[in-house]
């Protein structure tokens, strides 16, 4: 149909319906409304018939008059098969305690005032207040690695007590990666899990755990602990109930990938398959060509058109 359309014509009732098909109501790009006539699938199988309607559109088509209607143009409409994906960006985890890095560290000795602590969800990043690197830095390059090591130790030693949160005495901490040091330059070493803003030690809580949803202004001790203190309570009963975050490996932390249509294969399971990979599958499935900008890989797998 004519380019100035919006949108399709309206599905409610007809405006007005006879033997040539019927009339609906269509909205164009500027917002103005305009009538769209469909005609009966008798009519649009002729050849004759769609050429006798074009020669009298384009004989029509510089003709206005305040009187009548203007003619815009005659096009073959598609009928379009619906496609569906639903994917979501990461899986979700429950948790059922809110845990206080900076008390953890404090109690087992580490001096808190010589590092620093970011947090997210079950993920932390913890850097060296080091000379040299960070501003008004009070840790000497000597002392450096006996504070990253020290730090370290106290998270792989870290184990919930409680045993209804954790009956199999596992540890809290799910992986913990330090710094590496082959540069020669304590702080300054990079690999390809850290970079040149990543903490210097980087850990991840196992599921079940979470640094964020402490209760405030005052946190809530969990059942059978004593009471809650906010100088040393390193578990305490959280504010909410689930986050991502952790391993990626993980089964709770994959995303959900559904899709449905004619150009997709029924039944068909993918056990691995990257989020930035949706976006060329989609495209595909529409005889879009991708942009030489668009990350990613066709899903074949999952369509019945041959991978080229």
């Amino acid at each position: 149909m004519d380019p100035v359309i919006a949108r399709a014509p309206s599905t409610g009732p007809a405006l007005f319906e006879d033997g040539f098909g019927e009339r609906r109501l269509a909205l164009g790009v500027n917002g103005d409304h305009f009538e769209v006539l469909t005609l009966r699938d008798e009519l649009t199988a002729s050849a004759v018939v769609e050429a006798a309607l074009r020669d009298r559109a384009n004989r029509l088509g510089d003709f206005q008059s305040e009187h009548f209607g203007r003619v815009r143009g005659v096009e073959r409409a598609g009928k379009t098969v619906p496609r569906l994906m639903v994917v979501s960006d990461h899986g979700m985890a429950p948790f059922h305690t809110a845990v206080s890095l900076r008390n953890l560290l404090a109690n087992a000795g580490v001096n808190v005032n010589l590092i620093g602590i970011r947090t997210t969800g079950p993920a932390a990043n913890i850097y060296v207040n080091l000379q040299g690197r960070e501003a008004g830095g009070a840790v000497s390059a000597a002392d450096y690695p006996a504070l990253v090591a020290q730090v370290a130790a106290a998270l792989r030693a870290a184990k919930d007590p409680h045993v209804f949160y954790n009956p199999h005495a596992r540890p809290l901490f799910s992986d913990v990666l330090t710094r590496p040091a082959a540069c020669g330059r304590p702080g300054f070493c990079v690999d390809g899990n850290f970079g040149q803003d990543t903490g210097d030690v980087v850990a991840l809580m196992i599921e079940g755990y979470n640094f964020d949803g402490i209760q405030t202004p005052t946190g809530i001790a969990r059942l059978g602990e004593p009471p809650f203190d906010a100088a040393t309570t390193v578990y305490s009963v959280p504010n909410f109930y689930g986050a991502h975050g952790h391993n990626s490996k993980l089964q709770s932390m994959s995303a959900i990938f559904y899709a449905a249509g004619p150009s997709l294969k029924q039944g068909r399971k993918i056990d691995v398959l990257h989020n930035i990979d949706i976006a060329p599958t989609v495209m595909e499935s529409l005889g879009v060509a991708p942009a030489p900008t668009v990350d990613g890989e066709v899903i074949w797998d999952v369509l019945h058109s041959p991978k080229h």
